[in-house]
């Protein structure tokens, strides 16, 4: 017998990332508006959708 617990969890594996670590800001970075979009996409899906994980980057990122 399975039992399902309920809870859900994401990994959610931010690229290339604008943030003030960065002594010359990266052009073409992700923004935390792109990274929260992601968060939103994974908490708005129904109960019974597990998002395992979202990798997200920069088009301009080399893979």
């Amino acid at each position: 017998m399975h039992h399902n617990s309920g809870i859900r969890v994401t990994l959610i594996e931010p690229g290339m990332t604008d943030t003030e670590f960065f002594d010359q800001r990266p052009q073409n970075a992700l923004q935390d508006d792109d990274l929260a979009r992601a968060v939103v996409y994974a908490l708005s899906e129904p109960e019974h959708v597990d998002v395992n994980e979202i990798l997200i980057r920069p088009t301009s990122q080399p893979i």
